[in-house]
């Protein structure tokens, strides 16, 4: 688990957004940014300038009496409009949300006043760039995730039943450690034509000869990691061959693109150039951010507006599908540094 000096550095920089921008308060109420600042993904939160106080059911203060003993922010009983309450007592002249449906958002602007309400990503901003511990924690998640891939070659095979084998892999990933299955809702498997539908889950169909796409991951201490392989069973077209020979060198040569600096636009479009070059489409992002959700910031797409930052952890994922005949992607999970980028989920 984190330890203090973490969850101190995530407020701070929260706090000086908020002064930054001249912004009184931030209430933070989703599970993923609450376990960022946290430590825990329940209750409600409000982040000052120079205050920062958790609501949470009284259970939890028993559950999480460890991690709140040296917690450096205020830890209260939830009741029934507490957080109203204090943020009313603080009245502050701009009060700033997470993404809110536009109901609520409107809702709220009646409330509050239109002028005072603001809509801020400042935690997925701050979590796009990992410390040291978040490397670490994605770096293990990142090995379990090759533990699944072993598996993956070894029971893929002509005959059998795409569920079959995903039980296998998956069993051997929550084995080694994994909290949850792949991506929570379970992994991707898909051959042949199957495997032209990007988000394919695995059917009762029995593998046959051809291409299988196999995107898998884990999660570790909170963390996750995402990891895509094509894999042959029996001889190949020459046109299966072709494609996935080309996709593996898109993926290698995106990769290779990859520096503190570079718009994630770029790369993006450099890729998108590639496959297009062989006559088809690309038509998903390049990669995504991963951590404490499988897709977070920041985004790898041409649209992109985001830039590479020392730390960034995200994937690289370039694909070909031909719907009626097969699918292709190699995806790796990769951690930009000053000197290059480093595949966490390298493999042979």
């Amino acid at each position: 688990m984190e330890n203090r000096a973490e969850f101190r550095r995530r407020i701070r920089g929260v706090q000086d957004y908020l002064s930054e921008k001249n912004i009184g308060a931030l209430t933070v109420s989703s599970e993923k940014n609450l376990a960022y600042l946290f430590g825990v993904g329940t209750g409600r939160a409000v982040v000052t300038e120079d205050s920062c106080v958790l609501w949470v059911r009284e259970v939890y203060l028993g559950v999480y009496a460890s991690l709140f003993e040296r917690a450096p922010y205020s830890v209260r009983v939830y009741r029934p409009q507490a957080v109203e309450r204090y943020v009313r007592r603080l009245a502050p002249a701009r009060m700033a949300f997470e993404d809110l449906p536009c109901m609520q958002l409107k809702v709220l602007k009646r409330k509050f006043g239109v002028g005072r309400v603001v809509v801020v990503d400042v935690v997925e901003r701050l979590r796009m760039v990992k410390s040291p511990y978040e490397v670490s924690m994605l770096r293990a998640s990142a090995s379990i995730a090759k533990v699944g891939l072993r598996r993956a070659h070894e029971v893929v095979a002509e005959g059998v039943r795409e569920l079959d084998a995903v039980a296998e892999i998956e069993a051997a990933i929550r084995r080694a450690g994994s909290e949850t299955p792949p991506f929570e809702g379970g992994m991707i498997l898909a051959g042949g034509a199957h495997g032209a539908d990007i988000h394919a889950r695995p059917s009762t169909r029995k593998i046959g000869r051809g291409l299988v796409v196999v995107d898998l991951g884990a999660r570790f201490a909170g963390y996750h990691s995402d990891l895509s392989r094509t894999l042959s069973v029996g001889a190949l077209t020459r046109a299966e061959r072709v494609v996935l020979e080309a996709v593996a060198s898109i993926r290698d040569e995106s990769v290779d693109r990859l520096c503190v600096g570079v718009k994630a636009s770029e790369v993006a479009a450099y890729a998108e150039k590639r496959i297009e070059g062989l006559g088809y489409h690309f038509h998903h992002a390049l990669g995504h951010g991963v951590g404490l959700d499988i897709h977070e910031k920041p985004s790898l797409s041409p649209q992109s507006k985001d830039v590479l930052t020392e730390g960034m952890v995200f994937t690289i994922e370039p694909g070909i599908y031909v719907p009626g005949r097969f699918g292709v992607r190699f995806e790796d999970t990769i951690h930009l540094t000053a000197r290059g980028p480093k595949n966490l989920t390298e493999s042979p």
